[in-house]
């Protein structure tokens, strides 16, 4: 547990990735950079459990994640985090993933404003929940991998 607990953020935070906006008529509104810049919550468990003499991962975390936007013609970065609703914890929704969770995760992004820049943002990072179930995937192979 205290290796994952220090490694998911070592992976979010490494993480850069480039997505397009979405323009209000579905085109589209420019490049974001999009980076990770803190793992706010990092609760839960990852140990093996021997069955029948065979060693199985298991897994559960909660975990919510500070993202940062950044486009060439904005001065500052767009900022929020982004959060899965499946468990709430003293009314904050977590992000939670188990060992018998197929991907399909319940998602919520929210944005630190709610002007345009930071909602085109948000939906920039949105657009990106497949590189975001990436790094999720490759931690959980490279736990699988002990």
């Amino acid at each position: 547990s205290k290796w994952a607990k220090e490694r998911i953020p070592q992976i979010f935070k490494a993480a850069k990735f480039d997505q397009n906006g979405v323009g209000s008529i579905g085109g589209v509104d420019g490049q974001y950079t999009i980076t990770f810049t803190d793992v706010e919550k990092c609760d839960g468990q990852a140990t093996y459990v021997f069955t029948k003499g065979k060693k199985k991962p298991g897994f559960d975390f909660n975990l919510k994640i500070k993202w940062s936007a950044e486009k060439e013609d904005e001065e500052e970065p767009a900022c929020g985090y982004v959060v899965i609703d499946d468990v709430g914890v003293n009314g904050v929704a977590l992000l939670q993933f188990s060992d018998t969770s197929d991907g399909d995760y319940e998602w919520s992004f929210k944005a630190n404003k709610s002007d345009e820049f930071h909602t085109k943002a948000k939906a920039a990072v949105q657009a990106s929940k497949k590189s975001i179930e990436k790094l999720l995937n490759s931690w959980i192979e490279e736990f699988k991998s002990f």
